[in-house]
């Protein structure tokens, strides 16, 4: 994944129904995107998830091929009942604004002010601001999800190899035949290229987001798992949840184990034609 889309809304009304109501106010029509029997596909959508919540934040995680502007008019529309955070990642890029009653808020000192967490000053929000904030590094290592979406871009008679196997055994596979097909160099390059595609949190634009997101949430919960690891998840829980004995296909279970409570997230997709 490249790119890292949030949403984190404080606002004083229900938050699935905002997201909806917004969502329609764009024009946008809402559709059920997990039915057992697929809907109108649509040529533009906008894919969100909103994460369970017991702070007084609530993230809203969107498609990673959103663009910017479309998280743009999405906050400014939320921002009509409340305080929404825009935050994105674009590999090394980082991207941070306020919205409040439909605009973007030019202060944002001032604005998240009476948010920061006990502990937190606003000389720390100015810091996280400089991008000055000291915060440890995170491994850049390919995770989990990497590797499961690494086995699921095989052919299928070679996924189909891979079946039973637990991921690591299944990675280590994945390895072994990449580098007898395409030699070592070749594959340590392929290798290289799939880590170097890939968000950067140690980059300036990485350090900003949690800099700032670090005065105002406690821990990095929010960093992980992201929209793609939801809905893959989600929609393996929701067949799962029809279709007990449904069988399984390599990766589903370790899909559905990065998030075991997928079903505890709301789903909320608009298309537009």
């Amino acid at each position: 994944m490249t790119q890292w889309n949030s949403l984190f809304c404080s606002l004083n009304t229900d938050i699935e129904s905002a997201l909806k109501q917004s969502l329609e106010n764009l024009d946008y029509t809402l559709y059920h995107a997990f039915d057992l029997v697929p809907g109108k596909s649509y040529p533009d959508t906008l894919k969100t998830f909103i994460m369970p919540s017991n702070t007084q934040w609530t993230q809203i995680l969107v498609d990673d091929e959103t663009e910017l502007e479309d998280l743009e008019t999405l906050a400014e529309a939320l921002s009509a009942r409340g305080t929404v955070l825009l935050t994105q990642l674009d590999m090394s890029e980082g991207a941070l604004d306020v919205y409040q009653q439909g605009e973007v808020v030019d202060d944002l000192v001032e604005a998240l002010e009476p948010y920061l967490l006990d502990g937190k000053s606003a000389d720390d929000m100015e810091q996280a601001l400089d991008v000055k904030l000291p915060l440890p590094m995170i491994d850049p290592e390919l995770d989990e999800q990497d590797q499961i979406l690494a086995i699921n871009d095989l052919p299928d008679d070679i996924r189909n190899m891979t079946a039973g196997m637990n991921m690591g055994r299944a990675q280590k596979m994945f390895q072994r035949m990449t580098g007898n097909l395409m030699g070592r160099g070749q594959a340590q390059d392929a290798q290289n290229m799939l880590n170097s595609d890939k968000l950067d949190w140690n980059s300036e634009g990485g350090l900003f987001v949690r800099g700032v997101l670090s005065c105002l949430i406690q821990g990095d919960g929010w960093m992980s798992p992201d929209f793609p690891t939801v809905r893959d998840a989600y929609q393996r829980h929701v067949r799962k949840e029809r279709r007990p004995n449904a069988k399984l296909y390599p990766g589903d279970q370790q899909m559905m184990d990065a998030v075991p409570n997928a079903l505890d997230y709301v789903p909320v997709y608009g298309g537009m034609d």
